[in-house]
């Protein structure tokens, strides 16, 4: 067994620490994948909108998973209802498709409101 007779040559409980929560956040940054930013939304305002969802989603993992299970949803209503595939639909659950209604400005088209309405049987 290795022995740490100077304190300077081993890991203290800080460093220890600090690369779990290094590693951790790294992890969490690279998960998150936020909605289609909208126009003109600035770098720093979406990183920081980033910075909040890695944050909550340190302390609430949960409700991140709440968060992509409600996206999944609206994502197969979008495969069901439009005939696309999952992928489109997730394109279009994160605000991918954008229209334009005369002079409004570009503004990404939305799926239904939470809850979805069951599913009526094809004849």
């Amino acid at each position: 067994m290795n022995n740490c007779s100077d304190i300077n040559e081993c890991r203290t409980l800080v460093n220890i620490i600090w690369s779990c929560l290094a590693t951790t956040g790294l992890c969490i940054w690279a998960a998150l994948h936020l909605n289609v930013p909208s126009p003109g939304r600035g770098y720093l305002v979406h990183t920081w909108l980033k910075l909040r969802m890695m944050l909550t989603t340190l302390i609430a993992p949960e409700l991140m998973l709440g968060l992509a299970a409600r996206q999944y949803v609206v994502a197969h209503w979008f495969t069901e209802t439009y005939n696309l595939s999952l992928t489109h639909g997730f394109f279009f659950a994160m605000g991918g498709f954008v229209t334009r209604d005369g002079d409004i400005p570009l503004y990404p088209i939305q799926g239904p409101a939470w809850p979805i309405p069951p599913r009526h049987p094809r004849n």
